[in-house]
Parts: structure tokens; C-alpha cells; sequence
């Protein structure tokens, strides 16, 4: 089955919002509301998340790159799960921002950017 997903031209400035942006784009690739250590879809990332901030990722070791896909590492998740709880120094979010954000990767059609996924 298909999904067509949405994304705005520009990527987020703020902190807060990049780490939510980027959450909700990891959980859209792994099409759950719970990160987990599960494998997400290199296209789909790609499309949604910028290659610098990818790189940020993996660079700090948070995200592994394998012919699966990505993969969110341990220490990863925990910055993930930790920047929700509003436990880290800085980079904070909120379950509302990343909600926010899922939704418009999925729903929001007059964002700029568009792509359609094969199942």
C-alpha cells in the first residue's frame, strides 16, 4: 500500500522544534506513535529529514545507517524518549510539537514538498 507524505521546503530553525520535527520523522519512518529500535525506511527518511541533521545523528552516534535502512541506536532512543520527558540540557520537546509535526508529514497537503512511498 502506498503512503504519500508531506514536508515544508525549509527545515526548522528553533531548537525545540528541529528535535520535534525530527522525531516526528523518525516515528513517520517507523509508522508508530512509540520510537522504538525498529528499522525505518531510508526513503522515507531521506525525504523528511535533511542530510546535515542525519549526519548530526549519526556522527553523535544516535543513528546507524544499514542496508535496512536507518536505525535509531539505544543512546539514540534515549535522546529521543529524554528530550519528550524535558530531561536534557537543551533541545527539548513536547509529545503536542512532535504530534504536530506527524501530522503534517501525513496530512498537511499544501505543504511544498510531496512523495509518494510503495509499501
Amino acid at each position: 500500500m502506498a503512503i504519500q507524505l508531506f514536508a515544508p521546503e525549509t527545515y526548522p530553525t528553533k531548537q525545540t522544534e528541529v528535535r520535534a520535527y525530527t522525531v516526528a520523522a523518525f516515528r513517520t519512518a517507523q509508522n508508530s506513535d512509540q520510537l522504538s529500535l525498529v528499522p525505518m525506511r531510508k526513503d522515507v527518511v531521506d525525504f523528511l529529514v535533511k542530510r546535515r541533521a542525519l549526519g548530526y545523528w549519526k556522527d553523535k552516534g544516535w543513528l546507524e545507517e544499514g542496508g535496512d535502512g536507518y536505525r535509531l541506536t539505544a543512546a539514540g532512543l534515549v535522546i529521543c524518549q529524554s528530550a519528550l520527558a524535558n530531561q536534557l540540557a537543551s533541545h527539548n520537546t513536547s509529545a503536542a510539537e512532535v504530534g504536530y509535526w506527524a501530522h503534517q508529514f501525513c496530512s498537511n497537503q499544501a505543504l511544498p514538498r510531496k512523495a509518494t512511498f510503495e509499501g
